[in-house]
């Protein structure tokens, strides 16, 4: 299993190179598949051997390219 499922929420990383704080629901995965999802050799696991890699279809809530300014508005649940 591949922990992604039809249905499943896609959100925001928070990773330091991100632009948006975590956890920021932004789509919905509509397809899953396995498939080569990049051209050049696949990536490999530790130990050596090939891992499958996965396409997934996600349905973004809003085109990007429509927006001019995102504003996120965090709550404080403590106060």
């Amino acid at each position: 299993a591949t922990g992604i499922e039809d249905g499943a929420g896609l959100v925001t990383s928070g990773l330091d190179a991100s632009l948006f704080p975590p956890d920021i629901l932004v789509g919905r995965v509509t397809g899953t598949g396995l498939g080569p999802a990049m051209e050049g050799p696949r990536p490999t696991v530790p130990g050596g051997g090939e891992r499958p890699l996965r396409n997934v279809e996600v349905k973004l809530f809003v085109e990007p390219r429509s927006l001019s300014y995102v504003t996120v508005l965090l709550t404080d649940p403590a106060g």
